[in-house]
C-alpha cells in the first residue's frame, strides 16, 4: 500500500485593519491582516499546520510587515469585533 504524503503553502487574509502608508513601498494603500501556512498532508487532506509567517500585509506592494503571535491574536480579535458590529 501507497502513503500519498506532502505539503502545501496557504494564504489566509483574516480582514482590513485599514489605510497607512506603506514604509516599503510609499503607496497610500489597504492594509490587511494576513498569515503563511505549511499544511503537512496525508492522503490529501491537511493534517499539520505550521505557521510561517503572519503579519500585516501592503496591498499595494504586498509586502508583509512580521508580528509576534500575541501582536497578531490581537489585532486578530480587533478585526473580528470590527466585523461583527
Amino acid at each position: 500500500m501507497a502513503v500519498v504524503h506532502g505539503q502545501k503553502m496557504v494564504f489566509k487574509r483574516e480582514g482590513h485593519v485599514g489605510r497607512g502608508i506603506c514604509k516599503n513601498c510609499g503607496h497610500d494603500a489597504y492594509m490587511t491582516l494576513c498569515r503563511h501556512l505549511n499544511q503537512g498532508t496525508l492522503f490529501w487532506i491537511p493534517v499539520v499546520n505550521i505557521e510561517k509567517e503572519r503579519g500585516i500585509m501592503c496591498e499595494s506592494c504586498g509586502y508583509i510587515y512580521p508580528m509576534d503571535r500575541q501582536e497578531y491574536k490581537e489585532a486578530r480579535d480587533k478585526v473580528k469585533k470590527g466585523i461583527d458590529k
